[in-house]
């Protein structure tokens, strides 16, 4: 009996499938298992980050009387501000859950579009090239059949050996697609469509890449972008004078882009620190605003 990887259909283990079934309750290979300790451990760390965060705020919050401004008591004020607290910890999970589950698909996907170039690069092969290459690869060539014997439950078991089919099987699950193109090339067989398509994608693969990681620049840079512009003003809204905890750019990012200024997009000197009310004012009513009501 043979078992395989749920997502990439990779051959697995007996021990692998036991364990991936008792852990993650599907068959899943080794790296597959991997990325899904990834994805649970992402949610489970931000969300123990947003209670311990929850859990020193309530001390300021009892120093700090709160303004009764629109007739609402203190305490409903308390369980508001709980409740928008609990609603961003789950869109972070949430957030994080996604992008895990995203990451493990895309895995997958390109494991498939490997193993499809392998089997496409193997299927061209003769029987003697594929014995010769399990050969180098340490593969063996044999299977066993089992057949039923003369008495009750005897059962004979004997080697023979691997079709075509069993073979270019075993070279696509263990051998790497260097190995086998660097055969194919020795060995000097036409695979130059494939080679060509192989191109082609990972050249995809890799714009993907560039522009997952230029996001996370343009995450990590707004990040520290905004604590600058809090600190800077302490925290106070530069409109009405009350706590603030949003900055606003005064010069937009749209602005920076059109009028290549990439300098002025994350410089401190660009950004305003605001409570929620005069933020909102302010994205509607535009720099203009800001300008005429400056302090």
């Amino acid at each position: 009996m043979s078992y395989y990887c749920n997502i990439c259909k990779k051959d697995i283990t007996k021990a692998e499938y036991f364990y991936s079934k008792d852990k993650f309750s599907r068959a899943l290979c080794r790296e597959h298992q991997k990325l899904e300790r990834k994805t649970r451990e992402k949610p489970f760390r931000s969300g123990e980050q947003e209670s311990a965060k929850t859990k020193q705020e309530p001390s300021k919050a009892n120093t700090n009387e709160i303004v009764d401004t629109d007739g609402v008591s203190n305490e409903d004020a308390q369980k508001n501000n709980w409740k928008s607290r609990g609603k961003k910890a789950v869109g972070k999970m949430g957030k994080g859950v996604l992008k895990g589950v995203k990451k493990i698909v895309e895995a997958s996907k390109k494991q498939i579009q490997i193993r499809k170039w392998r089997e496409k690069i193997l299927r061209r092969m003769n029987l003697s090239q594929l014995k010769r290459l399990c050969f180098e690869e340490n593969i063996s060539t044999k299977k066993t059949i089992e057949n039923d014997g003369e008495f009750f439950d005897e059962v004979i078991e004997r080697e023979v050996d691997c079709s075509k089919d069993d073979l270019v099987s075993r070279l696509k699950n263990h051998a790497t697609l260097d190995v086998i193109i660097s055969f194919a090339n020795r060995n000097r067989i036409d695979i130059r469509e494939i080679i060509e398509e192989i191109e082609k994608k990972k050249n995809e693969w890799k714009k993907d890449e560039h522009n997952e990681n230029s996001e996370n620049e343009d995450l990590k840079a707004g990040e520290q972008w905004r604590i600058a512009v809090l600190t800077r003003d302490n925290f106070k809204c530069r409109v009405c004078g009350e706590v603030g905890n949003s900055a606003h750019h005064i010069y937009s990012r749209k602005y920076c882009q059109v009028h290549n200024k990439p300098n002025l997009e994350w410089d401190i000197r660009n950004g305003v620190t605001t409570c929620h009310k005069c933020h909102n004012k302010i994205t509607i009513d535009g720099r203009k605003w800001f300008e005429e009501n400056e302090n």
